[in-house]
């Protein structure tokens, strides 16, 4: 790609000046850019649903000027074709409508822009089914469905098949069973027929409550898997039944072996207006399912093996031939919950039991790892997956934005290592994708986030047992390591009694508030400030409890960066077991605690994120006592990331000393530097200077905090010579700043001419209002009333000048006036030259004046 600009320049040619003619050049300038077209997109991944495949992405942030995106789909992964083309670059979901269920359908997609088509995004996979939706949960102790007046479901005197899928969570203890579906007759606990399972995982289905009329597989259902479930009775013999009576059980459409001599069992008896209970034998406490359930299917005649093996993973709608209930456990959970049989017969049952999806459900986690350390997080042991095996875990690209992270232990457990020196809260995505729950299913998705939080190496701390007790702390800034804490109180109902450093809790300094309210409930407000942003910045509330009289006070903390709140979550703080978290940084008592020991009503809290200011709200208990003794809370400690030592900035004369400061001084003079120290952190300071690096003479400093030194050169001394001044602040991470000072040593002028008469021309210029030398004093100059003057500084620059110089409105003060090239209206102290013309025929006046302020 090209880019030109073009430049047209307006010039008048020599010899046309007096035609009046302008002539313009112009000229263009090209360069050549490579075009860009824009990255793949990130976090690509598809979401299978009956008929459908949902296909969601993020956009790449180094993407820029995207236009649309494009949609690729295979169904061999080699060869794809174009699906569709998304208009704009907000929209990041996509619906496949056009696939059938138990096929797998593969997708990529590209970004493009105005340069062209990027490069593909990964490929992920969708592969839809008829929706099973939810199933039904049994809790093993108390849950179960029963449907009334079900007279189409008796199965007296016919053949039926009874299907159903089940994951058994937890197998019967001892001798028990735990039954899946059961038939009682009417006004009885007569059971006529069941099917039930023991405590070693045997399938058994029995008729009548009889011992002895029951079939039992040798095959064994096992714990957290899912299984589907067919039960064959024949009353005529056909097909591959030889006798009346016989049964079959088949395993996910597998027939299983009998663990008895005889399949034969009797016919189930009548029971007209019975009822058909599922999860439980009501006649039994602990013969209840421990599990889940869905699809439940009975049929008014035998089932091939064929037929068996195809019902697993189909959906029935209701109205089929010979389909006596059809149960899906879809419903909705609501108050007064029906689980509904979706053919004709409409077998409805009441239930007290969940249902829930097939979805996997992925729960944020949290880390707490060292700054330059490496650490693990299990992110698995709080997520949810219905299926057989293990979630499987991806994370998904552009995460962590500040360190990196990989999956380990099969994908259970996140590696983080933080970039090097990082320390805050950093983010890792990932997406759970839970196998197939039965049937072939694709997998379901979820995603879920992992806050890591990187605690700094450094801290330092604000201990109030190294301050004055009794100091009231809103009344001047307090300063530690570089921070600067200023304190203010908000007091509307006149409450506030006390906010000062004491030892009134656990023998320890802190800031004692205190308060003196009405019956009424009232408050005041602490608002802290820093003079700049402070990273994981934490603190202790103490005693935050009931008063004796049980009125318990509310605590709020609210931390600002940037004018927005900072959100506290339960993993920001250590509360005692007299402290409840209320939600929105909310804090309120609700135990009795010794004030001067006890330490279960302190909060330790911490900010991870940067913040600015905070708030604390402390608020009494409506009818709380009017007694500040108990209406009381301590601030603790304060604790942060340690800010990087800054060095003193030495400035001489508005010059910020980075190396090397230059003077100039006649041979025969003392040079006085003043300088000017400054310290971002507002350390102390203190100043030395060396002996001369090269040449000779004297230095002089009066004090060691004195900023303002003395350079006399020996006699006779000519050209130029060097010594250094070293400034260091106070902290135990010493840091200083070391300047050279460099002086150029001049022969002085010759003297001027003798006094003309009562003409003086002063050497000192001390302009700070005294009234003393507070201007040059040139005597005697208004006998000369043409007179010249000017001023220059070491370097020669022109810094003043006046005609008729006068002593009074035209006098030099210091300042700096035409043609001074210095930009501060008052020039810095210093030596200046001056040269004064009479405008007498004689030679010009020349010399020195030094200016002290």
């Amino acid at each position: 790609m090209v880019y030109c600009k073009s430049f047209n320049l307006k010039v008048l040619p020599e010899g046309l000046l007096r035609r009046g003619l302008l002539v313009t050049i112009g000229w263009l300038i090209c360069h050549i850019v490579a075009a860009q077209v824009p990255t793949a997109p990130i976090n690509f991944y598809v979401i299978s649903a009956d008929g459908q495949n949902e296909l969601s992405w993020s956009a790449n942030p180094a993407a820029e000027g995207v236009t649309d995106y494009t949609v690729y789909r295979s169904l061999d992964k080699l060869s794809f074709t174009n699906l569709a083309t998304i208009s704009g670059s907000s929209t990041l979901q996509y619906t496949d409508n056009t696939v059938e269920n138990g096929i797998t359908y593969f997708y990529y997609l590209t970004a493009t822009n105005g340069t062209g088509e990027g490069p593909a995004s990964i490929v992920d996979a969708g592969e839809p089914q008829s929706d099973f939706g939810e199933f039904m949960v049994f809790d093993g102790s108390t849950d179960s469905v029963t449907i009334n007046n079900s007279d189409e479901l008796q199965l007296a005197n016919e053949s039926f098949t009874i299907g159903l899928w089940v994951r058994v969570k937890s197998l019967p203890d001892g001798g028990n069973e735990a039954y899946l579906v059961s038939r009682f007759q009417n006004g009885t606990n007569n059971e006529t027929y069941a099917l039930r399972f023991n405590n070693t995982g045997q399938l058994e289905f029995r008729t009548n409550g009889s011992a002895s009329s029951f079939k039992r597989t040798v095959e064994t259902l096992t714990e957290n898997n899912w299984y589907h479930i067919a039960v064959v009775y024949n009353n005529n013999p056909s097909g591959p039944f030889v006798f009346p009576g016989e049964v079959q059980i088949y395993i996910n459409g597998i027939l299983t072996t009998d663990d008895q001599t005889s399949s034969i069992i009797a016919d189930p008896l009548s029971s007209v207006d019975g009822r058909l209970v599922i999860g439980a034998d009501v006649t039994v406490d602990n013969r209840f399912f421990d599990g889940y359930m869905d699809e439940l299917y009975i049929w008014d005649r035998v089932r091939t093996p064929a037929e068996i093996m195809s019902d697993q993973c189909t959906r029935f709608r209701g109205d089929e031939s010979g389909l006596l209930g059809l149960w899906h456990f879809d419903e909705e959970e609501v108050e007064v919950p029906v689980v509904y049989d979706y053919t004709p017969n409409a077998n409805n049952g009441g239930n007290n039991i969940d249902i829930i999806d097939f979805t996997p459900v992925a729960r944020d986690d949290f880390g707490l790892i060292t700054e330059n350390t490496s650490g693990t997080i299990n992110i698995q042991s709080n997520d949810v997956s219905i299926s057989t095996m293990p979630l499987v875990g991806t994370l998904m690209s552009g995460y962590p934005l500040s360190g990196n992270a990989n999956l380990m232990n099969n994908d259970s457990t996140v590696s983080y290592t933080p970039n090097s020196g990082f320390f805050g809260v950093d983010t890792v995505k990932y997406i759970v994708s839970d196998t197939a729950v039965f049937c072939n299913t694709a997998p379901e998705k979820d995603t879920a986030m992992v806050f890591v939080y990187v605690q700094c190496n450094q801290r330092d701390e604000l201990n109030w047992n190294d301050r004055s007790p009794g100091s009231d702390v809103t009344t001047a800034t307090i300063i530690e390591n570089g921070l600067f804490f200023d304190f203010s109180s908000t007091d509307n109902n006149g409450i506030l009694t006390s906010f000062i450093i004491g030892s009134d809790f656990q023998s320890t300094n802190a800031l004692v508030w205190k308060q003196d309210p009405s019956t009424n409930t009232e408050e005041s407000i602490t608002k802290l400030t820093f003079n700049r942003k402070v990273d994981q910045f934490c603190l202790d509330l103490m005693d935050i409890d009931a008063d004796p009289a049980g009125f318990a006070d509310s605590i709020v903390v609210n931390a600002y960066r940037e004018g927005n709140l900072v959100r506290l979550t339960e993993r920001d703080f250590t509360a005692g077991t007299a402290v409840d978290f209320k939600g929105q940084n909310s804090f309120t008592g609700n135990t009795l605690v010794d004030d001067a020991v006890g330490t279960d009503g302190n909060v330790s809290l911490c900010f991870f994120v940067p913040i600015d200011s905070m708030h604390v709200v402390f608020t009494n208990a409506s009818g709380a006592s009017s007694n500040p003794s108990e209406q009381s809370l301590g601030i603790g400690n304060f604790t942060w990331c340690s800010f990087p030592n800054r060095a003193p900035v030495v400035t001489s004369e508005g010059v910020v000393a980075t190396d090397t400061l230059f003077y100039q001084i006649p041979t025969d003079s003392t040079l006085v530097v003043c300088l000017n120290i400054t310290d971002a952190d507002r350390d102390s300071v203190s100043i030395s200077v060396s002996g001369v690096l090269s040449g000779t003479g004297d230095t002089d400093i009066a004090t060691p905090l004195d900023t303002c030194f003395t350079y006399t050169p020996e006699e006779g001394s000519t050209g130029t010579e060097a010594f250094t001044v070293t400034v260091c602040d106070n902290r135990p991470d010493q840091l200083c700043t070391e300047v050279v000072v460099s002086v150029r040593l001049e022969t002085p002028p010759p003297p001027p001419p003798p006094p003309i008469g009562d003409f003086f021309i002063s050497e000192a210029l001390t302009p700070n209002g005294d009234r003393i030398l507070d201007h040059w004093e040139i005597t005697g100059i208004e006998r000369f009333p043409n007179n010249h003057v000017k001023v220059f500084n070491i370097w020669g620059d022109l810094i003043f000048q006046q005609s008729g110089y006068n002593n009074d409105e035209r006098a030099w003060t210091g300042q700096t006036g035409k043609g001074a090239v210095i930009g501060s209206k008052e020039a810095p102290d210093g030596t200046y030259f001056y040269v004064l013309d009479l405008q007498n025929g004689e030679e010009l006046l020349k010399g020195h004046v030094v200016l002290k302020r």
